[in-house]
C-alpha cells in the first residue's frame, strides 16, 4: 500500500489486491476502468473504509479520534495489514454484490459484514477515546 501523507492515509493499489487476493486486475478493471482510472477508484475505496472507520466513534472529538486511528496506523504493520484486508475484502463485495460504501444506511456509512469483521478482529474499530496527545498528531507522521 502507498502512504498519502497529506491525508495521512494508505490507499491500496491494483497489485496489492491482486497479489493478496484471487481478484484480477481485468476483474477491477472490469468495474472501475484501467490503469490511472483504476488506481483512482482504489484510492477513493480506501477513503471510504477510512470514513466508515471514523463513523464508528461516537465521542466528542472525532478530528483528534480519527488522526490518533492514522497514527496508530502508520505505527504498526499489523494494522496496515488488517486495513489493506478490510479494503480487498470490500473491493471483493463490491465486485460480487455490487454494494458501494457510498451507499448509507441512516445516514451513516455502511460495509459487508465481513469487512466489519476484519476491521474488528484487526483492532481498527476503536469506540474510546485514544490517549495520543495533539502534540503528538502534529506534524508529518
Amino acid at each position: 500500500m502507498k502512504y498519502d501523507s497529506i491525508r495521512k492515509q494508505f490507499y491500496i493499489e491494483p497489485n496489492d489486491v491482486t497479489d493478496n487476493s484471487s481478484i484480477s486486475e481485468s476483474d477491477m478493471a472490469q468495474e472501475y476502468g484501467d490503469g490511472d482510472k483504476l488506481r483512482k477508484e482504489l484510492k477513493l475505496i480506501s477513503g471510504y473504509v477510512y470514513q466508515f472507520i471514523d463513523a464508528q466513534y461516537k465521542g466528542v472529538n472525532h478530528e483528534h479520534h480519527a488522526l490518533a486511528i492514522r497514527r496508530i496506523i502508520k505505527q504498526k504493520d499489523r494494522k496496515q495489514l488488517s486495513l489493506m484486508d478490510a479494503i480487498i475484502e470490500y473491493i471483493k463485495a463490491d465486485l460480487t454484490t455490487g454494494m458501494s460504501l457510498n451507499k448509507y444506511v441512516d445516514g451513516k456509512p455502511s460495509v459487508p459484514s465481513s469487512v466489519m469483521d476484519i476491521l474488528r478482529s484487526g483492532g481498527l474499530i476503536i469506540l474510546g477515546d485514544i490517549q495520543i496527545t495533539w502534540q503528538e498528531l502534529e506534524g508529518d507522521w
